[in-house]
């Protein structure tokens, strides 16, 4: 009786034990090469300015003023340029809040970002004008996000006159994201899958052999 005992409790542990492995070894490896896509920063900066540019292709665009690079923009600009030219807005009271986020391409050349300005207004009329200007205002501060901003990345052209820029009294930082693919390399995952299949085909035999076991037992 107690030979039973024995024999049922240890076929008993090998079915739970084949059935913990059971496809264990290719569930692991399909986690861990699954392709994805994670964001890290790539780099930043600091802009100072926006001044109206052209690069080499002849394209016309204010241009982000940067620390160590120059970022032509190509759309979503209107409402910064317009803020900044107003006589009824005090560029000192004007600046970005927090770290503008860009997304940058692969090719480290076109991004697509937002930011969001903010503007402590000190009379009841700098409230209207910012209001007028698409701004949310509270009791002492104005806050307006601009999204869809789009341009590309350009080298510093120290040659270029920034003489006419329309200088930003608080600089501000941006910084530039860019998308990395995570998972197993291709070639690795492919030449794991072989050996994955096979330990989980050496399982299988275990499997279906503790399952007759354990048929038999119950059925004598």
């Amino acid at each position: 009786m107690n030979a039973n005992y024995a024999r049922i409790a240890k076929t008993v542990m090998v079915l739970l034990f084949s059935y913990m492995l059971s496809g264990c070894f290719s569930i692991m490896l399909a986690v861990n090469s699954k392709p994805g896509r994670q964001l890290k920063e790539w780099k930043s900066d600091t802009v100072t300015g926006l001044s109206l540019a052209q690069d080499r292709a002849g394209t016309q665009g204010y241009v982000f003023i940067g620390k160590g690079f120059d970022y032509l923009l190509t759309s979503g600009v209107d409402s910064i340029v317009n803020l900044l030219k107003s006589p009824d807005i005090d560029r000192h009271d004007l600046q970005v809040s927090n770290v503008a986020k860009f997304i940058i391409d692969n090719d480290k050349k076109q991004f697509t970002g937002d930011l969001t300005l903010q503007y402590r207004w000190k009379t009841q009329e700098a409230k209207q004008t910012a209001i007028r200007y698409g701004f949310a205002c509270s009791a002492s501060l104005c806050l307006q996000k601009l999204s869809g901003l789009k341009g590309s990345v350009h080298q510093k052209n120290n040659q270029q006159d920034y003489s006419q820029a329309l200088v930003f009294y608080h600089p501000f930082k941006v910084a530039f994201y860019q998308y990395k693919r995570t998972g197993m390399p291709a070639g690795v995952t492919n030449a794991l899958i072989p050996v994955a299949l096979t330990l989980d085909i050496v399982t299988s035999p275990v499997q279906l052999l503790g399952i007759g076991i354990i048929t038999g037992l119950t059925g004598s």
